[in-house]
């Protein structure tokens, strides 16, 4: 079940927890479907207010945000993202901006289980 969040309200540690069990969840079923020697967990933790997408591809993943807050750049802050406890600030097409659509650089991260086996 979801609940909403109100987007003008720092996201609490809570959601940024179930934000973070999602995530996960979602790229252990995609591990299912890898080889069983392929071992992928990626852990993200992340401050987001409202319509923020987490795009994952072979080369990394980046963020594309609505008209929101950036992810964790609500009320001026400027917090990281972190992937698997490594805090990564994104780069922004629009840096000076901390609402509105915008996309972010890729962070580069190897992901076996979006590799495809020549198998």
């Amino acid at each position: 079940m979801f609940r909403s969040i109100d987007p003008f309200t720092r996201t609490s540690p809570k959601d940024v927890l179930i934000f973070s069990a999602l995530l996960v969840a979602n790229l252990l079923s995609a591990q299912q479907l890898a080889p069983p020697n392929v071992t992928n967990q990626v852990t993200i933790l992340a401050y987001v207010d409202g319509p923020s997408d987490l795009h994952v591809t072979r080369q990394g993943m980046y963020w594309f945000n609505g008209i929101n807050a950036k992810p964790g750049r609500h009320e001026g802050h400027n917090d990281p993202t972190y992937v698997n406890g490594t805090p990564w600030f994104p780069k922004w097409g629009k840096p000076q901006e901390d609402r509105g659509v915008d996309k972010s650089a890729i962070y580069p991260i190897k992901l076996e289980s979006l590799v495809r086996s020549s198998c």
